[in-house]
């Protein structure tokens, strides 16, 4: 992901994956987030990040539908 700061802010980076049920199941930081399906993963997840500059936050959001392999 690349973001920038129209000030020259620094940027805080969070990434938040949740379950489907709303549940989190981890939160990492930086400008990247590689998601690694382990056996049994199967379902919807959910992947938010968050970029904050101290003063304002943006948020998006993605839905991740892990399949079982063939």
């Amino acid at each position: 992901m690349t973001c920038s700061d129209i000030d020259g802010d620094n940027l805080n980076i969070t990434w938040y994956i949740y379950y489907a049920n709303g549940t989190l199941k981890e939160t990492t930081f930086g400008e990247s987030y590689i998601f690694i399906a382990e056996e049994g993963s199967t379902g919807t997840y959910i992947i938010e990040v968050r970029v904050n500059d101290g003063e304002s936050q943006a948020i998006h959001q993605w839905m991740l539908t892990v399949n079982n392999q063939l």
